[in-house]
């Protein structure tokens, strides 16, 4: 019996499930053989010589962005290491190993969790030479599977492994940071608890997080799809073979920046303790997100409904922002510095035009270039607007705030702070949220940061009486993301609408998105209230209706909703119907 199966097999959890049976037992190791990686530093080193020709050919490059005080080497000599990425392309196993290996002379011997459907000939093979073992989607009903599981990461923790996984549980389908799934940071902290229990020298457990940015994702068709309600494609040897298609496309850079290492702070194993953590590291990937020249790109174009802008009005938007961005602390990409800004920019155009999300018209008569974005694409360009969407939530907040205070509708810091909790819960099935004091204390540094040294607020209630004047200071300030959130509200506005068609009638999920779709369709026509293509998709009109019925404007019951509350429907459409006009107004007349 080698080592790993002799450690595997004492793990007490496991141990005491297989006891004195040997069919238990025997199954115990089919199933190790499932999951183990069979990591080698040779084939590692020849993978990485071997990846090199395609990603130059792919990509513009891969850029690993480290701490300058992070020594990756010696905390591995020190502590068991878990990094925990995001997730947001099939090329992220590759390209985060490829950097991390190529970075470190594969003195990294990280051992990946990746999906079992992954493991299909012959990329299975490859995958698991290079340090990936192997997780079934559901297994809660296994218990031996489950211990087993448990007790292969103990071994790799025993033998001092690095560990990555990838805490969403799956890629996002939106570009949106999913929330973390709890079941391998429990498993990790169980198997933690144990060898520090049986070992007076174990090396206490860090969490190191990684943010990963994709200028494209390879496989965006088929994320759009998904979006559009087709069933997810099975991986399969024929797909991988498609992926060869791809060496005749561009797909920028890929960006990757490593966190300072977080500490599981409270050892005591509860659910509580262990959702703590794994949204301490959710936070700290979303932190580390940086703006892109696609991502910032996106944002601006999807910000004009007709996306028609000139190359100096981009650059006008890109400055606000990124002024923004720097004031707050928000990353961005080295490419996207004063000095390299423009360059960076013009070639994000040409990687747009290219892939045929963008076309030029020019308007001879005028001597002016404009940058449309071609409908059915706007959807894919919303999956890099929504990487970063995260950071720009209190402007968004302040945005609604200033048009209601402008309109008379706040004239105290009872409405105020009304408003804002009303505004906040719309967006809590898309976001994870910062709590209200926390979007009050950022509200007054950004109304200081855009009044200047001219006027000081230190209080909210202050903010209520300063001059129009100032107002408008501060809405140029932030006024690169007006609009930015309005395609959620009028996806909302759609389910609002949608469920008041159903009226006293029973309806299933189904059928909501299904007529969904229809009055979206209808209502985009007309072209009142709904300007943006992208306010239809399944997890947008999904979310819509979990918060309906959050807010008791429908009930639920034997997978059939109803409407229980008609006049808060019409209240919400009618003021949804005015934040949408308003947001639109105040946009062009702020003219950031």
């Amino acid at each position: 019996m080698n080592e790993m199966e002799k450690i595997v097999l004492s793990y007490s959890k496991l141990a005491n499930f297989v006891g004195d049976n040997s069919l238990e037992k025997s199954k115990a190791l089919k199933n190790l053989k499932e999951i183990r990686a069979e990591y080698s530093p040779m084939f590692v080193k020849k993978l990485g010589d071997f990846l090199d020709m395609p990603f130059s050919k792919l990509y513009d490059g891969i850029n690993l962005d480290i701490p300058e005080d992070l020594d990756l080497i010696k905390l591995h000599k020190e502590f068991n290491i878990i990094f925990v990425p995001n997730h947001q392309s099939h090329a992220d196993y590759m390209a985060l190993n490829y950097a991390i290996h190529g970075k470190y002379n594969n003195e990294l011997p990280v051992h990946i969790a990746g999906g079992i459907n992954l493991n299909i000939f012959p990329i299975g093979t490859m995958f698991r030479k290079s340090g990936c073992f192997f997780i079934r989607r559901s297994f809660t009903s296994d218990l031996n599977y489950k211990n087993t599981f448990e007790a292969y990461l103990f071994y790799l923790l025993k033998q001092g492994f690095p560990i990555e996984f990838f805490f969403e549980g799956g890629r996002s389908r939106t570009g949106k940071l999913l929330p973390p799934r709890y079941g391998l940071f429990t498993m990790l902290l169980t198997a933690q608890k144990e060898l520090e229990e049986t070992d007076s020298n174990a090396r206490k457990m860090i969490f190191i997080p990684i943010s990963i940015m994709h200028e494209f994702v390879p496989e965006e068709k088929a994320l759009i799809k998904e979006l559009e309600g087709r069933k997810k494609s099975k991986e399969s040897s024929t797909q991988l073979l498609k992926l060869f298609k791809l060496l005749k496309k561009e797909l920028g850079t890929i960006h990757i920046k490593i966190g300072q290492p977080l500490e599981n702070p409270d050892q005591k194993l509860n659910r509580i303790n262990t959702q703590k953590l794994a949204f301490k590291c959710y936070r700290a990937v979303g932190k580390g997100m940086s703006v892109t020249p696609i991502s910032l790109l996106s944002l601006i174009l999807l910000d004009e409904p007709s996306g028609a802008l000139t190359l100096e009005q981009i650059l006008d938007k890109a400055d606000i922002i990124l002024e923004y961005c720097e004031k707050m602390e928000v990353p961005f990409t080295n490419s996207l510095s004063k000095q390299r800004r423009v360059a960076s920019i013009k070639r994000a155009l040409e990687l747009l035009i290219q892939d045929k999300k963008l076309k030029v018209l020019e308007k001879k008569k005028l001597h002016q270039t404009y940058y449309v974005v071609e409908g059915e694409r706007r959807m894919e360009l919303l999956y890099f607007k929504n990487t970063l969407l995260h950071h720009f939530l209190v402007p968004y907040f302040m945005n609604s705030m200033l048009i209601n205070i402008l309109n008379g509708n706040l004239t105290n810091l009872d409405d105020l702070k009304r408003h804002l909790k009303v505004t906040r819960d719309t967006l809590k099935y898309e976001f994870y949220l910062p709590e209200i004091k926390e979007v009050i204390q950022k509200s007054l540094y950004i109304c200081n940061l855009g009044l200047g040294d001219e006027n000081k607020v230190e209080t909210i209630e202050e903010s209520l009486h300063l001059a129009v004047k100032d107002f408008f200071k501060i809405a140029r300030f932030i006024g690169g993301f007006t609009r930015a959130y309005s395609y959620i509200f009028e996806g909302y506005y759609v389910g609002a609408l949608t469920i008041q068609h159903f009226d006293n009638i029973e309806f299933n999920q189904d059928e909501f998105l299904k007529t969904a779709k229809e009055i979206h369709d209808l209502e985009s026509g007309h072209g009142r209230f709904i300007k943006f293509e992208e306010s239809y998709s399944l997890p947008l009109l999904k979310n819509a209706l979990l918060y309906f019925e959050n807010i008791g404007i429908i009930r639920k019951e034997s997978n059939k909703f109803i409407m229980i509350d008609s006049k808060a429907c019409e209240r919400m459409k009618r003021d949804m119907t005015k934040d949408l006009t308003d947001f639109l107004t105040f946009n062009v007349n702020t003219k950031y």
